[in-house]
This record gives structure tokens, C-alpha cells and sequence, in this order.
């Protein structure tokens, strides 16, 4: 009788979750978009409408649920890395029914994708990194249904030995562990390997960054195209985002963007766009504010820079993965974190940007606490800030579209008068 509940709720949810899908994507006008964006408008549609295609992989999946998971790793003991961090509405409700009320959209959507088993149903573990109260105690839920987890255990900081150390440890005990789950043992060949795909990628998306700053793409556009990252095959997303960046290349010398415009430049920060939420880059653009740049572990914090050794040897490589994944993390799990606001104000120059907009989800206290030291160095360096509260539906379109739109305003006569 369970069986047949739990699979009715399955097939409820695949419902739901395919007109979600086709919800957003329609709120996005295709016209406009470069011809090399149908590739990712596909393997969405794919993925979110036929959830379980995840088991039809040539290479058993491992379910993450954050950027801190070392990717390479994965790949290099023959797994093939599914990022199920997602936001969609419906799982959102499932997962409303398993967690307290003012638990954060993300956490209550990883728990109702869990109970309906559409994703899980094609990934033999999850690794669950230590990087907030929700995730953690999440993931003694997802536990308790039979799914395989791993809890990646963060340092808290990130500034000292101790924390180093600490970190290391904790990958090599996940080393173990995926060895375990794929029976295939990581050599120093197939970690060189996966590090160098890894690094074509990130090779790629940095060229679709310096684009971004021109405004030749739209952000919701750029997000999907990060979203996409979450579960594609690397090599197939980076050769598509190559191609992508070469039509966007072309836009740019013909003299599109958004310099000649005159629109002020946005950064969003905060909690992560997560598909089917793109709602606040969405309408941050219809409000006629570009996002040229961000931060946010759901884009630009998912790619850092290549991982540092002098030989092949494993030792090295996964010593250099370590300090790949901890030094540039500027997750607000950690305490102290200077190193966000100093990469947000880099970033700004950088972009010349004119506002921000930080979003939290409800439930998300780790990014609302750093809200008031984010403003305080962006008012020193008189750059406006627009905070948002939100969760994964659009009940509150109106109310933030308003306030979307006043800030924006606000930003573009700052602008006139200088």
C-alpha cells in the first residue's frame, strides 16, 4: 500500500514538475535568445520532465547538495557527478510536510524530492557537505528512506592549519567512501584526467563571464546555462558552451550589449538561483537592470581557479584539490568570512557596477546575518543595495517586482546625475 502511495505521489509530482518547468521557460521570451542557447533549454526540459532518465546513465550517479563537493573526485572513480540542489515549487510543498514550516525553500525541496524518489531512483549516494544546520539534519532525514549518504564534514573556518587539515582529512575519508560505492579505485591517471576536463570547463564559463560583463546575454539565460552544469555530461557542456560563447563573441563585435544602453549594471548575491527559481534575475532584467556579474555559489563560486601541483602524483593532486575546493570558498557557513565581501567588491570594480540585489531564501539565516556587513562595505564604496526575502514561488511576484523596480529606478537617476 505504501508502494502505491509513494507512487502515485511520484507520478503527481512528475506532473506538476513538468508544468513548472514549461511555466518558467515560457516566462522566458526564446526570440531573443542565441541559437546556441537551445542546447540548454533542451537538457532542462529533459532533465526536469523525465527525472527518471537519471538512471539510464552510462556511469552510476552520485547526488550532491553543494558546491563544496570535489567533482573531480567522482569522476575520477567512475561516477558521474548529479548536483540535486534545486528549487522547485512542488517539491518545496512535498517537502513542507517533513520539515518545520520556516525551514529554507532549498531544504525542504531536497527532502521532498527525496520522499518522491524522482531523481534518487538514478543515483546510488548523496554527499551531503556539513555547510548548513538545514542540509545537515536534511540529510538525516533522506537517511532514514534508504538512500545512501555521506556527510563531507566543512571546518568551520578556513583560516587556519587546523582547518586545513581538518578539510583534508575529510576528503580523503570521501575518497574512501566513493571508492567503496563505485568499486573502482581513484589512480593518479584518472584524477589527472577528470581535473583536466573539470578545468576545460571552468576554461569556458570564465570566457562566458567576461561576456557577461558586456550584457550580450541575458542573466536568466546565464543561470540556466550554469543550472544545466548541475547534471550534464562535462564534456557535452563545455563544447556547448563553447559554442555559445562564440555566437556571443560575434554579438559583441557587431556592437550589442548593454554599454550603448545606458542601463545600470547589476551584481546579485546572496542564496543561490536554484532552477525552476530564476524569478529574481528574471525580474530584475524585465525592470531593466542587467546582471553583469555575481556572486553566488550556484554560478561564479562554482568555478575557481586550477588546483596548484608540481607532479601527477596523487598525493599532490588531491592535496591541490583541497585547497582548490576550501581557500576560495566564500560560503557564509564560514565564521569569520572576509573573504566575500572582498571578492564582492572586487568583483563590482571589476563589472563597474551601479547596484546590488541580495536575495536570501526564508529560513536562510547564514546569508541574512552577513547582510548588514555586506552593506556597510557597499554603502563605503556608495554602491546601493536592494535586500529580498523570498522562497520558490511566485506568490510574492507582485510585492518584489515593486520594490525591483523602484530600486532600479532609484539606481538609474543616481547615474543621470553624475
Amino acid at each position: 500500500m505504501a508502494s502505491e502511495e509513494q507512487s502515485r505521489m511520484a507520478q503527481s509530482i512528475r506532473m506538476h514538475l513538468a508544468m513548472e518547468t514549461e511555466d518558467v521557460l515560457g516566462r522566458i521570451s526564446m526570440d531573443e535568445a542565441p541559437q546556441a542557447m537551445g542546447y540548454f533549454y533542451r537538457k532542462l526540459r529533459q532533465f526536469f520532465q523525465q527525472p527518471e532518465g537519471l538512471g539510464h546513465f552510462d556511469k552510476p550517479g552520485i547526488g550532491t547538495f553543494c558546491a563544496q563537493v570535489p567533482l573531480e573526485l567522482i569522476e575520477a572513480a567512475g561516477a558521474r557527478p548529479v548536483r540535486l540542489c534545486m528549487a522547485a515549487g512542488i517539491w518545496d510543498q512535498a517537502g513542507g510536510e517533513l520539515l518545520p514550516a520556516k525551514s529554507c525553500s532549498v531544504v525542504k525541496a531536497m527532502a521532498g524530492m527525496a520522499a518522491s524518489q524522482l531523481f534518487f531512483s538514478g543515483v546510488c549516494a548523496v554527499v551531503a557537505p556539513t555547510t548548513c544546520d538545514g542540509k545537515k539534519k536534511c540529510a538525516d532525514l533522506i537517511e532514514t528512506m534508504g538512500i545512501a549518504v555521506h556527510r563531507l564534514e566543512m571546518p568551520p573556518s578556513k583560516l587556519s592549519r587546523a582547518a586545513r587539515n581538518y578539510w583534508r582529512e575529510s576528503v580523503e575519508t570521501f575518497m574512501a567512501q566513493l571508492q567503496g560505492w563505485t568499486k573502482q579505485k581513484i589512480t593518479r591517471k584518472s584524477l589527472h584526467t577528470a581535473i583536466h576536463r573539470r578545468l576545460m570547463a571552468t576554461e569556458q564559463f570564465r570566457r562566458l563571464c567576461r561576456l557577461q560583463t558586456k550584457g550580450v546575454l541575458r542573466a536568466v539565460d546565464y543561470f540556466l546555462v550554469t543550472q544545466t552544469g548541475f547534471f550534464d555530461d562535462v564534456e557535452a557542456w563545455t563544447l556547448a558552451l563553447s559554442d555559445l560563447c562564440a555566437e556571443l563573441e560575434a554579438r559583441v563585435a557587431e556592437g550589442r550589449g548593454i554599454e550603448k544602453q545606458n542601463r545600470p549594471r547589476m551584481l546579485l548575491t546572496g542564496s543561490p538561483v536554484l532552477f525552476p527559481n530564476i524569478k529574481v534575475p528574471l525580474w530584475i532584467e524585465q525592470a531593466g537592470g542587467p546582471i553583469v556579474t555575481d556572486e553566488l555559489c550556484s554560478a561564479t563560486d562554482m568555478f575557481h581557479d586550477a588546483p596548484a601541483y608540481d607532479e601527477t602524483c596523487l598525493h599532490d593532486m588531491v592535496s591541490a584539490l583541497c585547497d582548490r575546493y576550501l581557500s576560495p570558498c566564500v560560503c557564509a557557513c564560514l565564521s569569520p568570512n572576509p573573504d566575500r565581501i572582498r571578492k564582492m567588491i572586487s568583483l563590482c570594480r571589476q563589472a563597474r557596477v551601479d547596484g546590488v540585489v541580495y536575495q536570501t531564501f526564508s529560513g536562510c539565516l547564514s546569508y541574512a546575518m552577513e547582510r548588514n556587513a555586506v552593506a556597510k562595505a557597499l554603502a563605503d564604496e556608495k554602491l546601493p543595495l536592494l535586500y529580498i526575502e523570498t522562497d520558490a514561488g511566485f506568490e510574492d511576484q507582485g510585492q518584489l517586482s515593486t520594490r525591483i523596480d523602484a530600486f532600479i529606478e532609484s539606481v538609474q537617476a543616481k547615474r543621470r546625475n553624475f
